[in-house]
């Protein structure tokens, strides 16, 4: 862990938040997901792909920087009795809609895309994969929830102590592939944050700058976690 606590020196994040941004992440999901063969209809355009939900009042993607370049993207959506925007998922609604009516608080991440040149390091994939979890201590959630590929289950299950909430994977839109829907216990995980995981360690201004509805997208945002774990800066983990 220690190596990815340095990887994060060269990181910073961004809240994407304009209309530019949007357009940006359509054309480049549609491009990477095409050279993926992830796809199904080769001849889909950008617009046929998109979603529409980057603009929901729940939603906020947020950017991977390496060196100063956009390595990846992941958008995330708060899902709660609040916030009752159960549609944003893809597959297993109803085992959703049974929680959230049992009061439970949900981070549904989606539409991930990254550079190739980092995909397969695991520093990297920590990196970006940790905005989950700030989100999910800045929503109170109780669970993290992603479409999964089956392929990529079991790296949720190594990484995040995931367990499979759809009885079988299912088709979702236009992709290729079938997904299962996974969800982590967020508090199980956030106990072991000071034990093994200090990398999604993270300070409550950081994830101000992420998640806030008046998050400035033009600020670029340095990972706390190093100096946290260095006793340089507070946090609400129990270092």
């Amino acid at each position: 862990m220690a190596w990815t606590v340095k990887f994060l020196e060269r990181c910073s994040y961004r809240a994407m938040t304009t209309d530019a941004d949007h357009d940006f992440l359509s054309r480049w999901r549609w491009q990477h997901y095409m050279e993926q063969e992830t796809i199904k209809n080769g001849s889909m355009t950008v617009h046929d792909f998109e979603d529409g939900k980057d603009h929901l009042p729940t939603a906020r993607t947020v950017g991977l920087y390496v060196d100063g370049t956009l390595a990846a993207a992941m958008r995330l959506h708060a899902i709660n009795a609040e916030a009752y925007n159960i549609g944003v998922v893809d597959i297993a609604k109803d085992r959703v809609e049974r929680e959230v009516a049992d009061g439970k608080r949900f981070v549904y991440s989606s539409r991930w895309v990254s550079d190739p040149k980092f995909s397969n390091t695991v520093p990297f994939i920590i990196a970006a994969t940790r905005i989950t979890p700030l989100a999910c201590e800045y929503h109170r959630a109780d669970y993290a929830l992603s479409s999964s590929r089956e392929n990529h289950v079991k790296m949720y299950q190594r990484m995040q102590n995931a367990v499979l909430w759809s009885e079988k994977p299912e088709p979702i839109d236009n992709l290729d592939y079938l997904y299962h829907l996974i969800a982590s216990d967020y508090h199980e995980f956030r106990d072991r944050i000071p034990v093994d995981r200090q990398a999604y360690a993270s300070s409550a201004a950081e994830r101000l700058e992420m998640f806030s509805p008046t998050a400035d997208g033009s600020r670029m945002i340095t990972p706390s976690a190093p100096e946290i774990v260095a006793g340089l800066q507070i946090t609400d983990f129990a270092f």
